[in-house]
């Protein structure tokens, strides 16, 4: 189990373990969390060392957020996914993200 961070920038933080503490994912995020409600790819070559992904969590104010960027990254992995599932673009995503691998947050 792992948690991979991932900023606008395109810099990314793999932390092993899974993370129980809301405080600690909304330090993540830099604010509220909010799951993106789609069936991401258990890999991906955008995310070094993913291996099963599960779940991506963002900024729940990311859209309003005049001091963040889009994150490249993470809106790619969303807009795939709702290509896959849904047949339509996804959100652009804005700030810093998580993504679960090998665990769902409880």
């Amino acid at each position: 189990m792992k948690t991979h961070v991932i900023k606008p920038d395109g810099s990314q933080t793999t932390i092993e373990g899974k993370i129980a503490d809301l405080k600690k994912m909304q330090e993540l995020v830099d604010g509220p969390i909010q799951l993106v409600p789609v069936t991401i790819p258990k890999q991906s070559h955008l995310v070094d060392g993913s291996e099963n992904m599960k779940e991506i969590w963002v900024n729940e104010e990311g859209l309003l957020r005049g001091d963040f960027s889009i994150n490249d990254i993470a809106s790619s992995i969303i807009h795939n996914a709702y290509i896959d599932e849904f047949g339509c673009e996804g959100p652009v995503i804005k700030g810093p993200v998580f993504i679960t691998d090998g665990w769902r947050v409880d």
